[in-house]
């Protein structure tokens, strides 16, 4: 067994804690257990490679386990909850980019007097506020309701949203109060999208600009309810949602017209790479994006250093580091859940098809085995 695929194996396991913690409670006595029972196979019997990989796949599942109910303790705890219900003054900072709806505004903030929470204030569409302003709001704190068929509050605390106000008294402290060079860099972007915006909207009619502002810009609540409808019910709207066909343009062949325009590969791979970061910040971090970012730039990394890229390896890889970041995504997001349920399906069927095609020789279907990755990676399964 190769370290890359005792890395694959440790992805797996970790990603099965996380999904195993989902569903069940445990306790840090039994996560210690586990994470000592690992240890001991790794250690004791390091010269056996079975056992060592089998010490691997525990550490990594007792660390799964450990991420999530981590997570999910500070969950529970969240100091947001202890207001429910009460009319509240505080002062917070936007720290997401608004969502602008035909009939409201979304906004997220970080309020001053909790330690860790944020809030999810709807408001008028007259109401402008930006990336970074600091407002004092004046409102009632609502507890997220869910619904017999949707698990609104776990959906909003992947994010970490744990209440709500409607339409509070927004007074602005100050615009763009930005702490460090990297809120500058993210409002910088975000100015830029607002412009590319702008200019859509004015040199297109309502109909086309919408549809436009969302293929690229990733918008998703321009576009008017019927013609969203219309998309949906022709099968046509995850051809302009934001996926993997956005990054797989970036990287199959910007890099080869930087290299056709003088640079060298090296140069070329660093600022493709840079693009494809730059881009997937522009469409506002949504996590297809960020998964097609990340299989992106481990396909670019790949050529670079002369790998060969394996697309089951890559959603894996991209998969844990998500996860890293955000545990919950695995279980209170439907959407991705889909998706990468969709894309490893996909690729098994591709492996299939690609191994019938081996055993009884070229067939007329052979090219569509590549399908497979394809689908997934340009994102045809995210809608």
């Amino acid at each position: 067994m190769t370290s890359s695929q005792l890395l694959f194996y440790g992805c797996l396991s970790f990603i099965a804690g996380i999904a195993i913690a989902s569903f069940w409670a445990f306790s840090q006595i039994i996560i210690l257990a586990v994470f000592i029972f690992g240890i001991f196979l790794f250690s004791v019997f390091f010269k056996s490679l079975p056992m060592r990989a089998a010490g691997v796949v525990f550490l990594c599942a007792a660390f799964g386990l450990w991420v999530y109910e981590a997570s999910e303790r500070t969950h529970a705890d969240n100091e947001l909850r202890r207001f429910y219900g009460e009319n509240v003054v505080f002062e917070a900072e936007v720290i997401k980019e608004p969502k602008e709806r035909p009939n409201s505004t979304q906004v997220t903030v970080k309020p001053d007097f909790v330690s860790s929470g944020n809030v999810l204030i709807t408001l008028d569409p007259r109401e402008k506020l930006s990336y970074g302003d600091r407002v004092t709001l004046t409102g009632i704190l609502q507890e997220p309701e869910s619904f017999d068929d949707f698990d609104y509050a776990a959906f909003l605390a992947k994010d970490g949203v744990y209440a709500l106000m409607k339409k509070p008294e927004v007074e602005i402290k100050k615009r763009e109060a930005y702490d460090h060079a990297g809120e500058r860099a993210m409002a910088a972007i975000f100015n830029l999208k607002a412009e590319f915006r702008d200019v859509l909207e004015q040199h297109l009619s309502p109909r086309f600009s919408s549809v436009m502002v969302e293929m690229l810009l990733g918008d998703k609540y321009v576009m008017s309810e019927g013609l969203a409808q219309d998309l949906n019910t022709t099968g046509l709207r995850h051809i302009i949602a934001i996926s993997g066909a956005h990054i797989a343009i970036l990287t199959m062949y910007v890099m080869p017209l930087f290299i056709w325009l003088g640079l060298w590969r090296q140069q070329a791979f660093y600022v493709t790479l840079v693009l494809v970061i730059f881009y997937v910040v522009l469409t506002g971090l949504q996590p297809s994006a960020v998964r097609a970012g990340l299989m992106g730039g481990m396909f670019l990394l790949g050529q670079h250093v002369g790998r060969q890229y394996v697309a089951l390896r890559a959603i894996i890889f991209a998969a844990t580091a998500m996860l890293l970041l955000n545990p919950f995504l695995l279980v209170r997001d439907d959407d991705r859940i889909v998706s990468h349920g969709s894309f490893l399906s996909a690729q098994k069927n591709s492996s299939t098809q690609a191994s019938c095609n081996d055993a009884h020789g070229p067939s007329v279907h052979a090219p569509h085995s590549h399908l497979g990755f394809w689908s997934g990676f340009l994102g045809l399964d995210d809608y």
